[in-house]
């Protein structure tokens, strides 16, 4: 399936890239439970999951380019990605739109490595969105349009990413 990402790599303003979906991302379940890749066994090379998820591809020591990153262990491993080839980010892509042929937003470019980019299914950002929302509501009194301060210990925190928010 093709996919199409808008984005600044190495300061090229507005770039517009095309590529393809390696691995169909259907059916995708937002992740309820918190866990980190660090505490993740992928189970992908025994049975071939439905859709890849970030614990995956995250949960070893490095890439196989010998890429070390510090931040992978922290990530929730069950946030859905979708496996992209041809879209050559680079530098300065990583936050943009990728879309698909009926120009409905798909997910947002994370990462590329070794000729593959990643992006974060559509279905993990709307419930981020949705969760940010409902924490900007607490403190909040809508009634007399002042704020509150929460009680220590009240306020929720966003932890679907595995940091909080």
């Amino acid at each position: 399936m093709p996919l199409f990402h808008m984005g600044n790599p190495q300061n090229f303003v507005g770039t517009f890239a095309t590529g393809h979906c390696l691995f169909p991302c259907k059916n995708v379940v937002v992740p309820s439970v918190r866990l980190t890749c660090a505490e993740y066994e992928s189970q992908a090379l025994a049975r071939t999951p439905e859709y890849r998820i970030m614990g995956d591809i995250w949960n070893m020591e490095s890439f196989p380019s010998g890429k070390k990153f510090a931040y992978e262990k922290e990530l929730n491993p069950l946030i859905p990605i979708i496996q992209m080839s041809g879209l050559v980010g680079g530098g300065g892509s990583s936050g943009g739109p990728v879309f698909n042929t009926n120009q409905e937003l798909v997910g947002m470019l994370v990462m590329g490595a070794d000729g593959f980019e990643i992006a974060i299914h559509v279905s993990m950002l709307k419930q981020f969105l949705k969760d940010a929302a409902e924490n900007s509501k607490i403190g909040h009194d809508d009634e007399a349009g002042s704020s509150k301060k929460p009680k220590t210990g009240s306020s929720k925190k966003l932890q679907r990413w595995g940091h909080n928010i």
